[in-house]
């Protein structure tokens, strides 16, 4: 109570119109009271804009999250390319050494040995040119 006497009193003499000096003090805490009520609703529609952006920066974060944790397991499951189409190797030999790009038995090399023949009359591929 005393902090509003004192908003009032303190009010009355800054803000207060000359004209509205000379109103009845009733009519001037009225004002005053109907100003509060704007501030007041400028102040909960503020909070208001205020949980709402929380709620939407936490929905971010939380894809953000969900996201990194994809790329993560992604990159841990992809370290290593498997070369599962070299013949004559273990599964576990070829997952361990990557693809071997010298070599010449990829599924294609047959078929497009014959064509590089056909169409440009080259015979083999430069080092690691084939795969």
């Amino acid at each position: 109570m005393e902090a509003i006497a004192q908003l009032l009193s303190t009010t009355e003499t800054v803000s207060t119109p000359r004209s509205a000096q000379n109103e009845p003090s009733y009519i001037q805490k009225n004002r005053i009271q109907t100003e509060i009520g704007k501030l007041d609703a400028e102040f909960l529609s503020i909070n208001q804009e205020i949980a709402r952006l929380e709620a939407a920066k936490q929905t971010v974060q939380q894809e953000k999250a969900n996201l990194q944790k994809q790329l993560n397991a992604l990159s841990k499951t992809n370290q290593v390319a498997p070369i599962s189409f070299i013949q004559g190797e273990s599964s576990t030999a070829r997952t361990r050494t990557g693809t071997n790009y010298s070599l010449s038995n990829f599924e294609w090399s047959g078929g497009m040995k014959a064509r590089m023949y056909e169409v440009f009359g080259i015979q083999d591929f430069r080092l690691c040119q084939e795969g």
